[in-house]
């Protein structure tokens, strides 16, 4: 069975995908999600900017970021 056939959309699929459930090539030790991932490679300047600018998706999904965002 795919993961896709437990939710009630696409959308809300990718975001658990994506937001909530860690990926085990991540750094699995500390749970970490893609989208914990993409902001941890992130360029630091590019990462600021994109702290500021999607703070709603920062707050709810991966608030030990905020701090850099300030």
């Amino acid at each position: 069975m795919k993961l896709y056939q437990h939710f009630e959309s696409w959308d809300i699929t990718v975001a658990y995908y994506n937001f909530e459930r860690p990926h085990m090539s991540l750094r699995i030790d500390n749970l970490e999600t893609p989208f914990q991932a993409y902001l941890r490679k992130m360029h630091p300047r590019k990462r600021v900017k994109f702290i500021q600018e999607h703070q709603h998706l920062i707050s709810e999904f991966a608030p030990e970021f905020l701090m850099e965002g300030d």
